[in-house]
């Protein structure tokens, strides 16, 4: 984060966890499912029972998504990112341009479409039959006028699905293309990247820094992305000890004392003056034993 050397623009640039690991499972997963599932009945014959059984692996998909969409991290939550029709309607007559983090509205909209859409052909699924010897599992449980109405439902929303996938992947290139927006990417890595760049576009002399211009407007999308602190677990074989900065000597309950890592026992024996007493030290030992820290 810094301008450049001839102070003709500022520049400032970091990297946000947006999607969480199940959240990019989840996505992957259901695409290499939905694919099997259009493949498997478009082959038909024994492949059906193959179809089968990736409508029940996409409906147990969906169920985890709509509980870790409400359990979930931040941005995988249903809450964070769905909006109701207003705000909709306003991001399409670009009244809604802020910061966007994950989904924006109408991307919002897309998704739950998808949700449902699956949802419904995986429901319907369960009841079809085509019309010879294969069958859904539930398909005895309704009349045979009624698994027939559901499996024309079900050749109906195939067709849905296919325009789906359209859409999802126009809307992917669109931002890819022109918005020069990677969507892609982070469904890999999880991680969306914020450049702000300030200068003029003939790259005459600005008189600019990273952190006269570049940083506040950076600083302003951060704080509106709203990111986790990163929390990184303790490798294990090391301790971690309070140093008194004046003797360089064991130091928990000293002023201005910070903690150090350690590789365990070549932290310093000695405790300065201003440590806390042995007391307060071997509870502190039998809590970072239990707790491993």
């Amino acid at each position: 984060m810094s301008g450049l050397d001839k102070k003709r623009a500022g520049t400032a640039a970091g990297r946000v966890r947006i999607w969480d690991l199940p959240t990019r499972l989840f996505h992957w997963s259901l695409v290499v499912l939905v694919a099997v599932s259009v493949v498997t009945a478009k082959l038909g014959g024994l492949w059906l029972d193959w179809h089968f059984r990736s409508g029940y692996a996409i409906l147990a998909l969906l169920v985890f998504r709509l509980l870790w969409g409400v359990a979930g991290s931040r941005y995988a939550r249903l809450s964070h990112f769905v909006r109701g029709p207003r705000t909709v309607l306003e991001y399409l007559r670009g009244q809604h341009e802020g910061p966007h983090v994950g989904h924006n509205p109408l991307g919002a909209v897309s998704v739950l479409a998808i949700l449902a859409l699956l949802l419904l052909q995986g429901i319907t699924g369960m009841f079809t039959n085509d019309g010879s010897f294969t069958e859904g599992p539930l398909a005895k449980l309704v009349s045979n006028a009624t698994s027939n109405r559901l499996s024309t439902l079900h050749r109906w929303g195939e067709l849905a699905v296919y325009a789906m996938v359209v859409l999802h992947l126009a809307a992917v290139l669109y931002y890819l293309l022109l918005r020069r927006d990677n969507l892609i990417g982070p469904m890999f890595s999880g991680d969306r990247l914020g450049i702000v760049w300030v200068g003029y576009d003939d790259n005459r002399a600005a008189k600019l820094s990273g952190a006269a211009a570049a940083m506040p407007i950076w600083g302003e999308m951060m704080a509106a992305l709203d990111p986790e602190p990163l929390a990184l677990p303790k490798p294990e074989g090391i301790e971690i000890v309070a140093i008194d900065p004046e003797t360089g000597l064991r130091g928990s309950g000293c002023p201005g004392a910070y903690e150090v890592p350690f590789v365990a026992g070549s932290a310093p024996e000695g405790r300065a003056p201003c440590a806390d007493g042995k007391t307060v030290e071997r509870v502190r030992g039998w809590l970072e034993r239990i707790f491993g820290r």
